[in-house]
């Protein structure tokens, strides 16, 4: 009999016991260090209204006190318990404690008690304030400072104190949740280590028992790989058959034509390799596995596997071809797609290059890889390179090949969700810039 998700997922909701006992602990630390502050913020106002009745005005109006604090803290050299008499703009008076030091000032806007830095570097708590006194020219600031650890040692005890007696409260508590979380959450662990071995390849559809409730989840999502399945095979088998069909009439019309002893001729031979190179794209279109779950290819041995078959080809022996900055790059795509894209434009370089081309990438924000394909040829005019994608056309009809390469690039990394951009390159010719979805390279295959 199985048993309701629902059931469970009410029962792991005890968790929130565990957050209400942190919460509380919480809020009781921060009304117990409240309280030791308004205390300890009391005791300063008490020494600074002391120090208060103690100025009286000395030799030419400067105020001094009738005699020192009855606290001995004061007297202590750096005990933490600090006061000074400020006036006219300087120090007039300050307690032995502070030895040859003195306060830092407080910070501006400051209304009450601060944090501030005594001698050698104690951390403090100090209260300043602006007085007028009878008998005195001017207003007379008064300051004083205890150690903070008066406040924060009590609450880190009180704190310790706390969370043992609420450790002790919750720790069944939170045995009991865990064991019921891992219970009630199996099913969906279950689905996930279903949906990894099918994104990793390993299985074709969900499989294993799952809950009335997951049930009808996996066999939702088994039904949509089934159908993404049968759309994708039905979609190349029509390609493969239309790109069939298409072809061999095509050869027939080409050789017809061009027997004909009539200029038309050239015109039909003209239109029939138009019609071929839209075969040709669409073709290649339709063999893009395009995005699917886990599968990723490494952006370096790509390029270092393309590189390998290129300078050894005529078009790439007496080149320089550099790879940079590609380690660590992963393509969230399937890695002969990524062939086909990096081949075309780096088969395209090599094709117009004088001397160099190189190939570089980096991670982009986002989730975007950026791959850039440098050449020092002649590069393409800036006016032409958007005919370029768009038709596939070749601007010199003397070089071999359909002139399909840029343009069928475009159209692979528009099905990822990416772009190919055209621009100049500082080496002198053409860059040919893609922007693909990037996966993490330690997952990459």
């Amino acid at each position: 009999m199985t048993v309701s998700v629902n059931r469970r997922l009410i029962l792991a909701a005890t968790v929130w016991i565990v957050l209400a006992l942190v919460a509380t602990g919480g809020v009781l630390t921060a009304l117990f260090r409240a309280h030791l502050a308004r205390g300890f913020d009391a005791d300063l106002r008490v020494h600074q209204e002391e120090i208060l009745t103690l100025i009286v005005p000395g030799d030419g109006g400067t105020p001094r006190l009738a005699h020192q604090p009855a606290d001995s803290r004061f007297n202590k050299p750096f005990s933490g318990w600090y006061w000074e008499v400020h006036a006219g703009g300087r120090r007039v008076a300050g307690s032995r404690s502070l030895w040859d030091e003195e306060l830092p000032p407080p910070p501006p806007g400051a209304a009450g008690a601060y944090a501030a830095a005594g001698p050698r570097g104690q951390a403090l708590r100090a209260l300043s304030q602006r007085f007028t006194v009878a008998d005195l020219a001017g207003p007379v600031t008064v300051t004083l400072a205890g150690p903070a650890a008066a406040v924060g040692d009590p609450v880190a005890g009180f704190a310790r104190v706390l969370v043992a007696a609420l450790a002790v409260l919750g720790a069944g508590l939170v045995a009991a949740v865990v064991a019921q979380v891992r219970y009630g959450l199996r099913p969906l662990r279950q689905v996930r280590a279903a949906l990894a071995r099918v994104r990793g390849g390993h299985e074709q559809r969900l499989s294993g028992a799952f809950p009335a409730e997951i049930t009808g989840l996996v066999d939702e999502l088994n039904g949509l790989l089934d159908h993404n399945d049968r759309l994708l095979d039905r979609a190349r088998a029509r390609a493969a058959d239309l790109a069939h069909a298409l072809k061999t009439p095509l050869a027939a019309l080409v050789n017809d034509a061009e027997a004909l002893d009539d200029p038309r001729g050239a015109d039909i031979v003209r239109h029939a390799d138009m019609i071929r190179a839209a075969v040709d794209r669409e073709l290649s279109r339709a063999r893009v596995t395009g995005p699917v779950l886990g599968r990723q290819a490494d952006v370096a041995a790509v390029a270092a596997s393309l590189r390998r078959v290129l300078v050894r080809s005529r078009a790439g022996e007496d080149l320089d071809i550099a790879l940079e900055g590609l380690d660590g790059l992963a393509f969230a795509g399937d890695g002969e797609d990524l062939a086909q894209m990096l081949g075309n434009l780096m088969e395209n370089a090599c094709r117009w290059a004088a001397g160099r081309v190189r190939v570089g990438g980096r991670a982009a924000e986002g989730g975007w890889l950026e791959l850039a394909v440098d050449d020092d040829g002649p590069g393409i005019p800036a006016a032409a390179r958007a005919e370029v994608l768009a038709r596939g056309r070749r601007l010199d009809e003397s070089t071999p090949g359909s002139g399909l390469g840029l343009a069928i690039v475009g159209d692979l990394a528009e099905v990822y969700g990416g772009t190919l951009d055209l621009g100049e390159s500082d080496l002198g010719g053409l860059r040919a810039r893609l922007r693909l979805p990037a996966a993490s390279p330690e997952r990459a295959e």
